[in-house]
């Protein structure tokens, strides 16, 4: 999908990885400083284990940089729920989302070619904009019948909230938190 391939293009980071020696202590507490370090309204990627709040455990936080779209948000989940098939809506963690009339359905196995395939508990791939009210507006939705990780999320979007002392990044209005074996992947050094 294209935000992979202008990711994949255009990110060059330095992972701090999590060990349970002395000296990871410091890798530990830089990799919590440029967790706290995102600012609001910069591009992050964050993929973490889905809570029964919808909110995320962060396992990997990439800080990215390059030239981002409007409509480049991306959200990697399961679908909650179905909230309205004529009107094309449905809920990812705790995101509502809407499709576009002319969006695009692209199953693995061809098998999803409309709205009318997505059910609840189906692990999609979704593409398009976030808006200001608060809604997705989906232009390209990938859904996967076989997720390799069923039960994590991915967001691809701007910060909304940044709060150093909880250690969280809000995105898209999921709350996401960082711990001791968060991954920190930054262009920022």
């Amino acid at each position: 999908m294209k935000t992979h391939l202008k990711l994949a293009a255009g990110f060059c980071g330095v992972v701090i990885g999590m060990a349970g020696s002395a000296g990871a202590q410091t890798a530990q507490k830089t990799a919590i400083d440029l967790f706290a370090s995102v600012k609001p309204g910069q591009w992050v990627k964050i993929e973490g284990a889905i809570q029964k709040d919808f909110t995320l455990i962060a396992k990997e936080v990439k800080i990215l940089t390059g030239d981002f779209q409007d409509d480049d948000w991306e959200i990697e989940a399961p679908i909650r729920r179905i909230a309205d098939k004529a009107q094309k809506k449905y809920e990812v963690l705790l995101i509502p989302v809407k499709m576009q009339d002319d969006a695009t359905y692209e199953s693995e196995d061809g098998s999803i070619t409309s709205f009318d395939g997505l059910k609840t508990g189906l692990y999609v791939e979704i593409e398009g904009t976030y808006m200001k009210d608060g809604t997705f507006m989906g232009e390209e939705v990938q859904p996967q019948l076989e997720p390799e990780e069923p039960n994590v999320a991915s967001l691809v979007g701007k910060a909304e909230k940044v709060d150093a002392a909880k250690k969280t990044i809000t995105l898209m209005g999921v709350t996401c938190q960082a711990s001791e074996k968060t991954k920190v992947k930054s262009a920022v050094k």
